[in-house]
């Protein structure tokens, strides 16, 4: 019966979270030809966000690069075994920012006097976050992709569900289309 309990929990988390739109968008050189990368490895990087609790980047870290090594996988990718063997590299930046929406309601004129009068507001706190991800050329060190995905962010379970869904959702658009 626990087991049933959890799951349903589970369920409706899942659903809830589902309906968390994810704003995704790419920019890339549209000279480079993206057919001749076959092998990849990840960048050496400083962190760039700062968790509230130091095990968050491991955490973070860890999720972001399993599911992009999966992605990268089915596509056709292959994670260097050896730093020069990679053709490109890929690199990641998070952040979350406070936000406030201010929503007002009522305004108008007329009725009891002159000038505007009625009405109220309301505000709704949240954190935004947005991940970035860059493809760059290794022989050259040069930026040749770029996806970011963002999304509102309502707590710290929401947050390690959307993390992967946004590393899905942003190399979706990896390699672009020719057109």
């Amino acid at each position: 019966m626990k087991y049933l309990v959890s799951l349903g929990l589970l369920i409706v988390m899942m659903a809830g979270f589902g309906c968390s739109g994810i704003k995704v968008d790419v920019e890339f050189d549209p000279e480079i030809d993206f057919a001749q990368y076959k092998t990849y490895r990840w960048a050496r990087q400083k962190q760039q966000v700062m968790p509230r609790r130091p095990t968050d980047i491991a955490f973070m870290d860890k999720r972001i690069k399993l599911e992009a090594d999966s992605i990268l996988a089915m596509k056709g990718y292959v994670k260097a075994k050896h730093d020069d063997e990679a053709e490109f590299l890929v690199a990641y930046f998070l952040t979350a920012e406070d936000r406030v929406n201010v929503t007002y309601y009522g305004y108008g004129y007329g009725g009891y006097g002159w000038g505007p009068h009625g009405g109220y507001a309301s505000t709704y706190r949240y954190k935004e976050g947005t991940l970035v991800m860059d493809i760059v050329d290794a022989a050259e060190m040069e930026l040749v992709w770029r996806g970011w995905a963002s999304t509102d962010i309502h707590s710290r379970e929401e947050a390690q569900y959307m993390i992967p869904r946004a590393v899905r959702e942003t190399l979706k658009r990896f390699p672009p289309e020719k057109k």
